[in-house]
């Protein structure tokens, strides 16, 4: 593997795959010498070679001491480069690692932390009011917004600024853009390759990917590694790279090559448990509401919605508790708001039929933190950031009496699950005070061992940072994008289409949780399929008297169980380069779902999000979910065609403008081939159980409902779970469809 690691004259490169990564340099923030340029100088190279790796470590010596540069090859396609160092340092180190060119390169998806957009700070009004069936009283933010933006758009002012949605961003030049867009994850087309690069945060040091020639003066391919104050740590982490004709695979690679390296500190997604909570379907306050909520407005509306639809997760948000000036003052609810209490608000939410009760909270108590009324009982659990607001102190983990005492609250209420929002703004408390890293770590560490140590579940939110998701130990759902705006068409587009790429790399670190949507908005639809498809939580924010009752029940059963994937949804890999919201191209996604009995059956959905509202085409074939070659029975859920077709064979249509479909393609096994339920939107999950004896089937639906599937053999009868024959068709084309509900159904062929 060490033949990958080549040195020539001064210069290093590394072939990973089929990729080259051109002239790699280091530089730290101390000198301005890029090392292994022509003006360093080097003492030793040494190579290390373990069962596991081969690792190439050269040393050098800058105006502070030695320094080694350490490239690992975990196969010749897999790489983690890092730097180790032994300086005594009075002030704040941190390094670039630059990448001078790749060859062959074609073109970049990368995911960036920069400004979200001028029309987020239209929209949410505008939209609020319109949704709220008022009149806004500013004008429509415009019909169709450009999407990526210019990358000057996207450009911070300063090093140190970070959002905290992550957005997918294409582009066949990295050269034009500037070293304040943070970039934590990207994909890079090469030829017939993807070459796929994460930094890796650990210890003190955050780290992300810059391009531009700022600060250090150098165009190219920069892994920028910062602690924003002084650390000790003799280890500097860089980033995992590693190459795959398959880009779902690389992505694979260099989440696994993450793990290897930071062992037991990092968990991915597979990992840990998903939580029973988001199993259901569910309902938040925010939409329905805003801040304007009271016990009497939460009872009636929850009230309401269950006679309609069978929610059984709540989300109190924003609005409940005791605040001033954006400071949470108390625990305890907003006392004009909520007389009874919490511990009467969620008995009378639970009496309704709701199984489970979540408060909304920010990881500082409130959007600015901790009022300083809580500073005489908090002394030493309390940090005063670098802000000058209060966040629970990582230092030692002194702050987890804060949140210790908190979800203690949220239980003695009998409460289930929290949803941590802010959790990004770390960086503006803690910078030149503890290293972010290492804070973060400390943070995470607290709140999830006090929710789950008091049986609180967490739903995490504004936390697409590097110095949260390297973080979560056991909590395992997290919002994927920027926030559901009801009723506006060109957010509809864009939030489906954040949602899906978003989840291509970040669904290794957690289920991604597509936010709320109403389910009475015009493009509901659009916003339905993308989360009954994504396999994380599903919840409406509905206004309680116009629930679109027969569009939410296709999502979840009768009590309130959803229809959901095995999986979480991803891009198909042919439109990974590719922009559906600019280019006349479908967006499609896909992930598959487990019958128990039969076998995993593949679901694919595809949507026309094309922002000038053009037609546009999308094909799908069986080779994009299985490898095997076999025959395959097709379903739409939608229309109800069906066919049957090859591995390679091609499924073609035209979609209008924000129409979505979804097909769900399952093997034919000895002549037998399971569709699933009909009537919701995910047909595969609603089968319990299939089993074959010999001329018979009997499959066990998880209710009463209409099965289709598909059998070469005509049946001789259909029987229900009382014995007494079942109403059903069978066409010419093999296609069974019971017509009546039954939930077990036995069939002799």
């Amino acid at each position: 593997m060490k033949k990958s690691i080549i040195e020539e004259g001064r210069e290093l490169s590394l072939q990973v795959g089929k990729v080259f990564l051109k002239n790699i340099k280091f530089c730290l923030n101390k000198d301005s010498i890029w090392y292994t340029s022509l003006k360093s100088e080097k003492t030793m190279t040494e190579c290390l070679e373990t069962p596991e790796y081969a690792e190439v470590s050269t040393r050098y010596r800058c105006e502070k001491g030695l320094f080694s540069t350490k490239v690992r090859m975990y196969s010749d396609s897999e790489a983690y480069i890092y730097v180790e160092h032994d300086f005594s340092l009075e002030s704040e180190i941190y390094l670039a690692i630059c990448i001078d060119d790749l060859v062959p390169f074609e073109k970049l998806l990368f995911y960036h932390l920069g400004k979200i957009g001028d029309e987020y700070s239209t929209v949410p009004h505008y939209y609020q009011e319109i949704s709220l069936g008022r009149t806004p009283s500013t004008p429509p933010p415009p019909e169709r917004i450009r999407f990526p933006p210019p990358p000057d758009e996207i450009c911070f002012e300063k090093e140190t600024d970070q959002s905290c949605w992550i957005k997918p961003y294409w582009t066949d030049n990295w050269r034009n853009l500037s070293h304040n867009i943070p970039v934590v994850f990207a994909l890079f087309k090469c030829g017939d390759e993807t070459l796929a690069i994460l930094p890796v945060s650990s210890g003190s040091y955050k780290s992300v990917i810059r391009f531009g020639e700022n600060p250090f003066d150098y165009p190219q391919i920069k892994i920028w590694s910062r602690a924003y104050a002084k650390t000790l740590d003799k280890v500097i982490p860089g980033a995992a790279v590693a190459s795959d004709p398959d880009p779902l695979t690389a992505v694979e690679k260099v989440f696994r090559i993450a793990k290897r390296v930071l062992g037991t500190e990092f968990k991915l997604s597979q990992e840990k448990e998903y939580p029973e909570i988001f199993e259901y379907l569910g309902w938040c306050s925010w939409n329905a509401f805003y801040r304007e909520i009271d016990e009497k407005t939460i009872v009636e509306a929850v009230k309401t919605l269950r006679s309609k639809v069978p929610i059984r997760f709540v989300i109190i948000d924003d609005g409940w508790q005791s605040v001033e000036n954006n400071r949470l003052t108390s625990f305890d609810p907003d006392p004009e708001k909520f007389p009874s209490g919490g511990k009467h608000l969620v008995s009378a939410i639970k009496k309704l039929g709701v199984k489970y009760v979540g408060f909304w909270i920010t990881l500082q108590g409130y959007w600015h933190g901790f009022s300083d009324t809580l500073l005489e009982k908090y002394s030493n659990a309390l940090l005063r950031g670098s802000n000058n607001r209060l966040i629970p102190n990582p230092l030692n983990y002194r702050g987890f009496q804060v949140y210790r005492d908190l979800y203690s609250k949220l239980r003695e209420w009998s409460a289930d699950f929290t949803k941590v929002d802010n959790q990004y703004d770390i960086l503006n408390y803690v910078k030149k005070i503890v290293p972010v890293n290492k804070a973060a770590k400390a943070i995470q560490e607290m709140l999830q061992s006090a929710a789950y140590g008091q049986g609180l579940k967490i739903l995490n939110c504004m936390c697409m940072v590097p110095e949260d998701f390297f973080h979560w130990k056991v909590s395992n759902v997290s919002r994927v994008c920027i926030d559901y705006f009801p009723y506006w068409k060109d957010g509809a587009k864009k939030h489906v289409l954040y949602c899906i790429y978003n989840a291509l790399w970040y669904s290794k670190v957690c289920w991604p949780d597509y936010d709320m949507f109403m389910s009475h908005d015009p493009y509901a639809m659009l916003h339905a399929v993308s989360r009954a498809i994504s396999g994380g939580p599903v919840y409406i924010t509905d206004l309680p008297t116009k629930t679109n009752e027969k569009l939410v029940n296709m999502l979840c059963f009768s009590d309130g169980r959803l229809l959901r994937p095995d999986y979480p949804a991803l891009p198909s890999p042919d439109i990974i380069f590719r922009n559906p919201y600019e280019e006349n191209v479908a967006l499609k996604a896909f992930t598959k779902a487990l019958v128990p009995g039969f076998s995993e059956v593949g679901l694919v959905a595809v949507f026309n999000i094309n922002g000038r509202g053009e037609k546009v085409m999308y094909k799908i074939t069986p080779k994009e979910l299985f490898k095997e070659e076999a025959e395959y029975f097709v379903y739409e859920v939608f229309s109800e065609k069906t066919s049957i077709v090859s591995s390679n064979e091609v499924i073609s249509g035209e979609l209008d403008e924000l129409e979505t479909k979804i097909y769900v393609v399952s093997k034919i096994v000895d002549g037998i081939a399971i569709a699933g339920v009909r009537k919701k939107m995910i047909p595969p999950k609603g089968i319990k159980s299939y089993m074959k004896l010999g001329n018979y089937i009997v499959v066990e639906l998880y209710e009463p409902l209409e099965l289709v599937m598909f059998s070469r053999n005509p049946p001789k009868e259909v029987l229900c779970d009382k014995g007494t024959p079942l109403d059903y068709e069978y066409t010419e084309k093999g296609v069974l469809l019971t017509k009546e509900r039954a939930k077990r159904i036995l069939i002799k062929l």
